[in-house]
């Protein structure tokens, strides 16, 4: 009799593209946190339009710091973590399930923005 066949257990998601709108800030449990969409578009043929796909993102700790306090809309970010499922349970009407990605790391691929002269440090 065959083996069951037995896969690895790989759950690793790398994606770059915008923030849709600014990062808002999470407080779990004592910790920071940040969550955004991120849009990133794909090519589906020569001379054809993109398609955005639109993802949700969360991140902890010093990176969620970071965010925070330097992405806005339309910044540029390339973001490794993991999926994960959640279930949010509403008061009125059945619950939602939703795949987000949790992200052990985010690069910021957005050049700073230039601040103006009379703002520059001395």
């Amino acid at each position: 009799m065959a083996q069951p066949l037995k896969l690895p257990y790989l759950n690793v998601v790398m994606l770059a593209g915008r923030l849709v709108a600014d990062p808002h800030k999470l407080d779990a449990s004592g910790r920071e946190g940040s969550a955004f969409t991120l849009a990133i578009n794909r090519t589906v043929g020569r001379g054809k339009p993109a398609i955005s796909t639109f993802v949700d993102v969360v991140v902890f700790g010093d990176t969620a710091t970071a965010c925070n306090t330097y992405l806005a809309k339309g910044s540029a970010v390339m973001v490794t973590g993991s999926l994960a499922n959640y279930e949010r349970k509403r008061e009125k009407g059945p619950a939602t399930k939703t795949l987000q990605v949790s992200a052990a790391a985010v690069q910021f691929l957005s050049p700073k923005p230039e601040q103006p002269e009379d703002e520059a440090p001395e």
